[in-house]
């Protein structure tokens, strides 16, 4: 599923392998030599998961599961519930480790969001978001209040915060994972508007979620506590965390832009070095990481050269790709003939220009045609040429037999249309025309006479 070529059997078994061995091997090493908490364990419990998760990852594509699966899988395995090869206190020490992952996340993700995309897709999107609340809210805070009489913790409470629970709940439902969603386009690379109406749905219902679950905690607070009263103080700090966050982020997209517009190199060193400072002070001031490196990702993207820069680099990778594969694959004769016709009328054309300079003749009339014929109409007449070619090429070597001094002749009058391009360029030749004009046919011969001889030691001699 990873689009690379597909590994024999004896890979695989490697990496099953590989896989249970390095297990086996951390698995001894803990219950022989116990690792204290501390960085020495983070890094070896960072490793193993990063091995273990590439191993699985490549292990489930047998099955036709994404690398994603895997991941999961193993970071299940081996983490502290099942075979406890990372310990609680390593996970937490790692917490690092996925503030950094979320951000990078993030910010891949407003990379991939266009304004035209986003124009397109404004109707489907207010649909898809209004459907989703309606419908997920509905049904598990349907389900929430069916299972209600089985649930210890809402004992105590009225019928009406039994439903702002619920109502809470619903609303948890509707959240989504960019990091799922940009997991899977990194390994499948789909492309179409199905992938960029998903892509912006999902980083668009982390605002919309945002946005419901403050007002949802406003409406809970007062169904569950019957003191508390409605404090629009919620909704400033849901300002300030939306406002804030945009407003870093912006920040952050043009720093980000003017790096890549006067240099841009080792741009992964620098996202690292910017994104485990930024997510601990959007920390800090409880603003929202993935919202401010979504907002980078968008502003570098759609407001700068960089954006543009790297979707011209990817569509650049993605044609030579494509000419080197058409390059390997062996080309019919119907399609040698068609080119190598089309060639050749070109070069007919380009001497015919030529001579027409040459000899001062105003440009040939134009027909208009449609702009498809231009390469259809020559490829149809060089396929009739090169069957012609092909018929008479026996003639060949009676023609050269016959005519020895054809093919100098020919050479010949190639370099003097083309010196007659490089003196119609310089200005000889319009003011040997204009010279020429007045004294009628007479007048004109001498002229095309004189510049002749002008441009005759450049030709050489015949």
């Amino acid at each position: 599923m990873s689009g690379t070529t597909p590994k024999s059997w004896r890979s695989r078994l490697l990496q099953a392998t590989m896989l249970l061995a390095v297990l086996a091997l951390v698995w001894g090493v803990q219950r022989t030599l116990p690792v204290a908490p501390g960085m020495l364990a983070a890094v070896t419990g960072l490793g193993l998961l990063l091995l273990a998760g590439t191993l699985a990852s490549e292990l489930l594509e047998l099955v036709g599961l994404p690398h994603l699966t895997g991941y999961l899988l193993a970071g299940i395995v081996v983490g502290p519930h099942v075979l406890h090869l990372v310990d609680h206190h390593t996970v937490e020490r790692l917490g690092v480790v996925n503030s950094l992952a979320l951000a990078l996340i993030a910010l891949a993700g407003g990379a991939e969001l266009r304004i035209e995309s986003l124009v397109r897709a404004a109707r489907s999107l207010a649909w898809a978001h209004a459907f989703q609340l309606v419908v997920i809210i509905g049904v598990v805070g349907g389900v929430f209040l069916a299972l209600a009489r089985w649930m210890p913790f809402l004992d105590g409470l009225t019928p009406l915060g039994v439903a702002m629970v619920a109502l809470l709940w619903g609303v948890l439902a509707t959240t989504r994972s960019p990091s799922a969603v940009l997991g899977l386009l990194a390994q499948l690379r789909p492309k179409g508007p199905l992938t960029e109406t998903t892509l912006a749905f999902v980083m668009s219902s982390d605002v919309v979620v945002i946005l419901l679950l403050a007002l949802t905690l406003a409406l809970a607070r007062l169904g569950i506590d019957p003191a508390a009263s409605f404090d629009l103080s919620t909704f400033a700090d849901l300002g300030h965390e939306l406002l804030g966050s945009t407003a870093l982020g912006t920040t952050l997209g043009i720093v980000l832009a003017l790096y890549l517009r006067y240099g841009g190199r080792n741009l992964l060193l620098v996202l690292v070095a910017l994104g485990l400072p930024m997510t601990a002070l959007l920390e800090y001031v409880h603003l929202d990481p993935l919202l401010s490196f979504m907002v980078a990702g968008f502003v570098v993207q759609n407001f700068s050269r960089g954006g543009d820069k790297r979707a011209r680099a990817h569509r650049g990778h993605r044609l030579r790709r494509l000419l080197r594969h058409r390059r390997r694959a062996p080309r019919p004769a119907g399609l040698r003939a068609h080119l190598a016709g089309g060639a050749d009328a070109g070069r007919r054309a380009h001497r015919r220009h030529l001579r027409r300079r040459a000899r001062g003749q105003p440009r040939g009339r134009r027909r208009a045609r449609h702009p498809a014929l231009g390469l259809v109409g020559p490829g149809v007449a060089g396929r009739a040429r090169a069957r012609r070619r092909t018929r008479h090429r026996a003639r060949v070597p009676r023609i050269r037999r016959r005519f020895p001094d054809a093919g100098h002749r020919r050479r010949r009058h190639q370099r003097a249309a083309r010196a007659g391009a490089v003196q119609a360029r310089s200005g000889s030749l319009r003011r040997v025309q204009s010279r020429a004009r007045g004294g009628g046919r007479r007048g004109r011969e001498a002229g095309l006479g004189a510049w002749a001889a002008e441009i005759q030691p450049r030709v050489g001699p015949g």
